[in-house]
């Protein structure tokens, strides 16, 4: 899909700021308000910067890059890197004026565009549907798991998917998918063929997702695997000597990868299975918690049901921040994650969503943090019958 820009170079001014006026940007003589880059991710509320990496000029780029690429979901993707190219040179606390040439930057990032454009399709079908009430939303999948995402296959419906990014082999930027049972504590790396292979790197990947889904590294269970490709596919149980912390970071030692067969890999599939659903039942005759926090650890949205932290599953490359208050991308994933946490059932997820969507997170105070009590029971009366319809199994 072509990108819907018609040009590639931009005069860029930047006016510092004085006294109590803000610094003042302007793309082609055009002045860059403030609020619609806030409205995608709130990095700087104080207004923009530039000259250094920072969260002022993380607000200056995603700006231009709203100006520029005119889709959010591309300048979602783009605008970090466009700090680190372009923002952080420009002259500290100086007026400055300066031509840019972007079609460099746009064919080095254009597999991430691309990806961003396919996410943005899967949105706006999506969106469409979920402002009918009452209505079925389409077949297409949404955010959380697509057609359209890498190494897409179903493992098991219970599972946290996630899209994990992370630095392999002489920095080369990689990404694997983590398939994650919380009750269980059993995580499924699946790599992806994207950069290094997770055997590679499977020690730095077990500590990012220890810490990033706060499991307890003494009971985390490990499986890798690989399903792409003409590589032949494998399972095997990842093991390490050892673990410990330091300064504040998880590291783990020496693995071993012990194989596993196929029926022996389904029947531990088959039980976190029944673990998870049984959390499931437990969790929906209770009152839950949730908190937004707006610019919590490096500066994101956090999103929190009691004391479980939820994440985005293509934070760290399609760049999705939760957010809630309307009908933002952010708020679809807002709703997706939860419904996902308190369901973990397809079906029922993508008929709940565009309700849950308009009923509760839509209605919570736009980009502001909160705190809210929220009973199951009433949510699983209210949603009753699209429960039952889509054949949700605790009914």
């Amino acid at each position: 899909m072509p990108l819907a820009i018609d040009k590639t170079c931009f005069l860029i001014e930047g006016q510092p700021q004085y006294q109590q006026q803000a610094v003042r940007l302007w793309v082609d003589g055009q002045e860059l308000p403030l609020a619609p880059s806030l409205a995608v991710a709130n990095h700087s509320p104080g207004g923009f910067e530039y000259g250094y990496a920072g969260s002022g000029p993380a607000q200056t780029a995603l700006a231009i890059c709203l100006f520029i690429f005119k889709e959010p979901f591309i300048a979602r993707v783009l605008y970090q890197d466009f700090k680190r190219v372009f923002v952080a040179r420009w002259p500290q606390g100086k007026p400055f004026q300066m031509d840019i040439d972007v079609t460099d930057f746009i064919l080095e990032n254009r597999e991430r565009i691309e990806q961003a454009q396919e996410q943005e399709t899967l949105y706006q079908q999506y969106l469409s549907e979920s402002v009918k009430e009452e209505k079925t939303v389409s077949d297409s999948s949404a955010i959380l798991v697509s057609e359209a995402s890498p190494g897409s296959f179903e493992l098991s419906p219970s599972a946290e998917v996630h899209w994990l990014s992370f630095l392999g082999y002489k920095v080369h930027p990689s990404r694997c998918r983590v398939d994650l049972y919380r009750v269980s504590q059993l995580v499924v790396l699946t790599d992806i063929g994207e950069g290094t292979s997770v055997t590679n790197e499977v020690e730095t990947i077990a500590a990012l997702v220890c810490q990033r889904f706060t499991l307890n590294p003494e009971t985390m269970r490990f499986i890798e695997q690989y399903r792409h490709g003409n590589r032949e596919q494998t399972t095997d149980w990842v093991k390490f000597e050892s673990w410990k912390y330091i300064s504040g970071t998880i590291q783990f030692y020496e693995p071993e990868w012990y194989p596993i067969p196929q029926s022996e890999f389904n029947a531990i599939i088959e039980e976190a299975e029944k673990m998870e659903v049984a959390a499931v039942f437990t969790l929906l005759k209770t009152t839950v918690t949730i908190k937004g926090i707006v610019g919590g650890e490096s500066n994101a949205n956090e999103l929190w049901v009691n004391d479980t932290r939820l994440f985005s599953a293509y934070d760290s490359t399609i760049g999705l921040e939760f957010q809630w208050g309307g009908l933002q991308v952010g708020s679809l994933e807002t709703t997706r994650q939860i419904c996902w946490y308190l369901f973990r059932h397809p079906a029922t997820i993508e008929r709940l969503t565009p309700l849950f969507l308009k009923h509760y997170v839509s209605t919570w105070p736009t980009q502001q943090p909160f705190t809210c009590k929220l009973s199951l029971p009433e949510v699983v009366q209210r949603f009753s019958a699209v429960l039952e319809e889509t054949g949700f199994p605790l009914l």
